[in-house]
């Protein structure tokens, strides 16, 4: 006869909710192994060594975060108001603009949000192409590029976080849950009823902003980077997954929060001599690099 603890571990493996704990937990566990093991085999102490500090503004950009209306400007708050009504007004229309894009399914549609734009958002895409990225070009002595990629899986952790505590706080029900779009259970501990904000929107609008801003001389690149986080936010509402105001407070957190590292990162541009290191399996070189 099964013991009482193991009734209440199959009742854990077996919960919905349970389940998605488990999945986040270990999703964001894994992306953290991911970078820790990228920088264990491309480079020994050299790139340990940056890696703790890498790891340690984790904490400080979340704090930067946390306290950005202190160092908000006149038009940063003039932004912020535009935003709280630009939101308010779309949720007025959620019901409406959802049902607006579930009526444009197609099979061709469903395809793309399945097998592309909700791994984008979710991560199973983003993280191994921005590992590769680091690694790549941490190789080839890029030292720019490889910051872009780190400050891009930095925004999009931190931007997941930061979501999932709106969540936490809010618990609004999900357009699969009710065909009511304005059911908020308040501050909780359930990981159910976890509409607002979109957490696929959120993290695609963080590592797009940081790509916009490292590569803002390159026009093309915001407007690629800007246009596949716009497909992801609306592959949610086609899926079924998020009224609209969902989406549009996830882009609006990732925004934030891409842009806040960002500005913290950037370190290439803003210095006029930077200093990397060359490696490769013959040699090992310090370079120093001057913008003119």
């Amino acid at each position: 006869m099964a013991s009482p603890i193991m009734y209440k571990i199959l009742y854990f493996y077996s919960s919905s909710q349970k389940k998605r704990i488990l999945r986040r937990f270990f999703f964001h566990l894994s992306g953290l192994l991911l970078l820790f093991v990228s920088f264990t085999v491309i480079g020994g102490d050299t790139i340990s060594f940056n890696a703790k500090t890498y790891f340690r503004s984790y904490f400080t950009d979340a704090i930067s975060i946390i306290t950005l209306p202190k160092e908000m400007t006149d038009a940063d708050w003039a932004f912020a108001g535009f935003a709280a009504t630009t939101g308010g007004w779309l949720m007025t229309y959620d019901k409406e603009a959802y049902d607006f894009i579930r009526d444009k399914r197609g099979n061709f549609t469903q395809n793309v949000s399945r097998y592309f734009l909700e791994p984008l958002g979710s991560g199973l895409i983003t993280l191994p192409v921005l590992l590769c990225m680091f690694g790549y070009n941490q190789w080839q002595g890029q030292s720019y590029h490889s910051e872009a990629a780190l400050q891009a899986v930095k925004a999009f952790i931190i931007s997941a976080t930061f979501g999932e505590g709106a969540k936490l706080l809010l618990h609004r029900w999900r357009p699969s849950e009710t065909d009511d779009p304005y059911r908020f259970d308040g501050p909780g501990l359930s990981f159910e009823r976890d509409a607002m904000p979109s957490g696929h929107t959120s993290t695609a609008f963080a590592v797009a902003t940081v790509f916009a801003e490292y590569y803002q001389d390159n026009w093309l690149i915001p407007i690629v980077s800007y246009s596949m986080a716009s497909l992801v936010g609306l592959s949610r509402i086609h899926d079924g997954k998020h009224w609209p105001s969902d989406v549009f407070a996830g882009a609006l957190l990732g925004h934030v929060v891409g842009k806040t590292i960002s500005k913290h990162g950037n370190l290439a541009k803003k210095k006029k001599i930077s200093m990397y290191t060359l490696m490769n399996p013959n040699e090992t070189r310090i370079c120093i690099y001057y913008q003119f």
